[in-house]
Parts: structure tokens; C-alpha cells; sequence
């Protein structure tokens, strides 16, 4: 506190002591001086006698307006209830980082302040006026809100990866990333989605579900939409559209700068501020989440401080669809080796036996924490398998005179194309090439075997 502000508690301490109270004016004047505390005096009933310019402004108000105010007109219940507190006991109280928003200035965020209660007593020791001190601790407050908002993001990813179940379904877990990060960021709304748009369609952002979550009256409320959402990407001048193509993080924190979108279904609450991440699986950008009007508004450190938290969600959608593309490859497995066996050609059969211990192997690699160079190996093995493989069942083509040789022999090419491609993905993308390679093995099976390789074993068959 600074010497003309001890020089104001001093004076009021001296008339709190001595037989009559100065008048009123006379204490207003030493409030009014030049402060970064925050200063009001009230009267023995609570009545605002007068305020100084930082108390005013911190509520973006003038000083005048808060004269002859009642202290309910302008504090909270919980404060009231530490005002009663002072009156009965006739002391000191302190009421620590209280949230100070400007009512009328909506595109300001809330500023933090310790508040010191002084009673001002007379001669038989009852209150005569009250002198409410504040000064500032938004930074402090902040800081510590990051602390305590990185340690609930650790969390939060224990909780995720405890939890997690192989079997959800990636809508579950973009519908729990999106609470997550709500109540992290005390916003009040979000949504979240996922990058669609074929070649020759217009790239969209896919929304299923939004939350609105009224901070104040502790409400969450789930839109979770019959048909989905769709955000159009196409214009890059737009807020979202410049945000998805350049695959940088949107920082509103103004209501001007906010952007407010039209297109959604579910009417939301103006923005006053805004945040949009988009999140990629390797190089390729796939979605995006974002959230509004958190009280103390966004900042970079808090996009760099939720990316853990986005992308070991990431890795659990990704984990669940190698989970899934295995358990839909095992189960073609079985089809496919009946087809083989069927064929009773031991050396095909042998192959095929090789195979498929091969691609569990690399699935049970993909599934997990890939190691590159090892999951390369696996990849050049399976390859070496499958191009030996293909070769002689395409010579058992051409010696039975199968009528769809050029078509089975084409997809075959086709196949391994692929496979190649998607190795050299995995070098030089390696979360990217996961994906690619667990859909390409898992279409393989489902595909390739249960068309091209069934209509072969029929013929044969025949």
C-alpha cells in the first residue's frame, strides 16, 4: 500500500478512536486522492457516501454514480454476508480475489481485486462508517488460475486414458473433449467437429453436438443434433474459413473481432470472446473445437497449455479406429481363410497362413505406441508376402483359364500401389501413415477377399 493510502487508513484510524467522527466530507477528500487502490466510503446503514476513480472504474462506472447507492445494489450475497460480519464484530475483514465485471461493457473481461472491509467505529465502540479498500490482484489471480487450469488438464488425460474404452465411438469422445475443454476455459459455449468433403465437394465442418453452458446458473445443456451441423469452409475470408485453412488457433477476445455464426441451428449467446484450435493427425488437418466468452478471455498460452489434452484425445480416436478396422479385418480373416482352405492348394495356403500372422502382428503395432522403423519392417514384409502371394495366384489364374484374370490381376497392382504409397507416408508422416495403413489392410481383407478372391474360389470350385 502506498504512503498517501496508510496516510487515509491512519487518519481514519485516529477518528475511529476518538469522540466524534470527522464529517464525511472531510474522509471523501483523502479518498478521492491520486490511487491504484480501489476506495469507497459508506455510511453507518451501508449507504455509498462517495467513491474514488479506481473503485468507479474497475465497474465501469462514473464516481458519481455510485453516490447514496445501497452496498446490495452494487456487491453479491456472499459479500453482503461479510459486510454483516464486520458490523457485528466490529473488525477488520478481508474478502480475496472477488470478480469485479463492468455491467455495461460487455466486451471487457472480469478484473480481480483483494477487498479490505475497515469499520469505522465511534466513542462507545459501534459502527459509524465503513471504508472498503481493493486493490488489484488480476495478474496474481490469472497466474494462479493457469496453475490450477494445467493441473486439472493433467487430470483430465489420466482421467481420459483410465477410462478409456476401445469400443467408443470417436463422437463420444469429441462430445467429452468439448465438455472437458468448456469447463476448463470457464466458457460458456462450444462446439466441436470434424473436417468432411470429398474431392469435388465443398469442405465443410462436420458439428454433431454444441454445449451452451450457463456459467452462473450451473446449467449444461447438450444439443445433440438429429442431423448434423455443417460449417462452410469454402471462404477463406471468413473467421472459421481463415482459421481452418491457415491451421492456426482463432483469438477473439472482443465483440467485435468475435465471430458470430449464422449458420448454426442452435441459437447461442452473443460471442464476447472466442477461441478456435484446429487439430490435425499428423500433417492433416481433420477438425476443430472452439469455445466463447470465458470470462478472462484466451490467449496463446492457453491454446499451447490444452494441446496435450487435444491430442492424447486424438490419439484415443485414432486408437479406436485401429481397434476397430482389426477387429473388422479378423473377422474377414476367417472368411478369407475358409475361402483359401476351400481352394485345398497347400502352398496358397501356406502363404495366406503367413499373411495373416504377418498383418496382426503390424496391427498389434499400429495399435499401440508405433515404433516407425519397426512398423516399416513389418510393412516391407507384408508387402514381399503379398506380392509373392499375388503372383501365384495369378499364375493359378492364367493356368485354369479364369475369365477375370485382368480384372483380379489389375486389382492386385492396384493394391500393391498402395501399400507402397502408404510406406512412404509413414516416413514422412508417421500418425497420418498409421491411419492409412490400418484402412488399407482392413479394406484389403474386406474387399479384395470377399469379391475378387470369392469369385475365384467358385470358379475353381466349379
Amino acid at each position: 500500500m502506498s504512503a498517501s493510502e496508510s496516510r487515509i487508513l491512519g487518519a481514519l484510524a485516529e477518528a475511529s478512536a476518538g469522540e466524534a467522527l470527522p464529517d464525511h466530507r472531510e474522509m471523501l477528500d483523502l479518498l478521492l486522492a491520486d490511487t491504484n487502490t480501489g476506495f469507497a466510503l459508506l455510511d453507518k446503514d451501508f449507504r455509498i457516501v462517495g467513491t474514488n476513480e479506481t473503485y468507479a472504474r474497475a465497474r465501469g462506472r462514473a464516481a458519481t454514480y455510485f453516490n447514496g447507492r445501497k452496498h446490495c445494489d452494487v456487491y453479491a450475497a456472499d459479500v453482503l454476508r461479510v459486510f454483516e460480519r464486520v458490523r457485528e464484530s466490529g473488525k477488520p475483514a478481508t474478502i480475496e480475489s472477488q470478480a469485479l465485471i463492468a455491467p455495461d461493457h460487455a466486451e471487457r473481461h472480469a478484473t480481480y481485486w483483494d477487498c479490505t472491509l475497515i469499520p469505522v467505529l465511534d466513542a462507545a465502540g459501534g459502527l459509524n462508517a465503513l471504508i472498503v479498500a481493493e486493490a488489484e490482484v488480476t495478474e496474481r489471480m490469472r497466474l494462479e488460475k493457469s496453475l490450477y487450469r494445467n493441473s486439472r488438464i493433467l487430470a483430465a488425460i489420466d482421467q481420459a486414458l483410465e477410462l478409456h474404452d476401445p469400443g467408443d465411438e470417436p463422437q463420444a469422445l469429441l462430445d467429452s473433449l468439448l465438455a472437458e475443454v468448456i469447463n476448463l476455459t470457464e466458457s460458456e459455449y462450444g462446439f466441436i467437429g470434424e473436417v468432411t468433403g470429398n474431392a469435388g465437394e465443398e469442405p465443410s465442418l462436420k458439428l454433431q453436438t454444441t454445449l451452451n453452458f450457463t456459467r452462473y446458473g450451473q446449467a449444461l445443456t447438450c444439443a445433440v443434433a438429429s442431423t448434423p451441423q455443417y460449417l462452410s469452409l469454402s471462404d477463406p475470408d471468413t473467421p472459421i474459413g481463415r482459421m481452418m485453412h491457415s491451421g492456426e488457433a482463432l483469438i477473439a477476445n472482443d465483440r467485435e473481432s468475435a465471430p458470430q455464426i449464422d449458420d448454426l441451428d442452435d441459437p447461442h449467446p452473443p460471442f464476447r470472446s472466442f477461441l478456435g484450435i484446429p487439430f490435425r493427425i499428423g500433417q492433416n488437418l481433420q477438425g476443430a473445437i472452439a469455445v466463447a466468452n470465458s470470462p478472462d478471455g484466451y490467449d496463446k498460452s492457453l491454446v499451447a497449455a490444452l494441446q496435450p489434452l487435444l491430442k492424447c484425445h486424438l490419439q484415443l480416436i485414432a486408437s479406436n479406429a485401429s481397434y476397430r478396422a482389426q477387429n473388422e479385418a479378423l473377422a474377414t480373416i476367417e472368411e478369407s481363410d475358409r475361402i483359401i482352405r476351400d481352394l485345398a492348394i497347400p502352398a496358397v495356403e501356406t502363404e495366406h497362413d503367413a499373411l495373416i500372422d504377418l498383418i496382426n502382428e503390424c496391427y498389434e503395432e499400429l495399435a499401440g505406441d508405433a515404433d516407425v522403423a519397426r512398423t516399416n519392417q513389418l510393412l516391407e514384409q507384408i508387402y514381399s508376402a503379398v506380392s509373392s502371394h499375388f503372383f501365384n495366384e495369378e499364375r493359378l489364374m492364367r493356368q485354369s483359364g479364369y475369365p477375370e484374370y485382368e480384372e483380379h490381376r489389375e486389382n492386385h497392382s492396384r493394391l500393391l500401389a498402395t501399400l507402397r504409397r502408404n510406406m512412404d507416408r509413414m516416413n514422412e508422416d508417421p500418425d497420418y501413415g498409421v491411419l492409412l495403413q490400418q484402412k488399407t489392410l482392413a479394406n484389403w481383407f474386406a474387399r479384395h477377399v470377399a469379391t475378387h478372391d470369392s469369385r475365384l474360389n467358385r470358379y475353381l470350385s466349379a
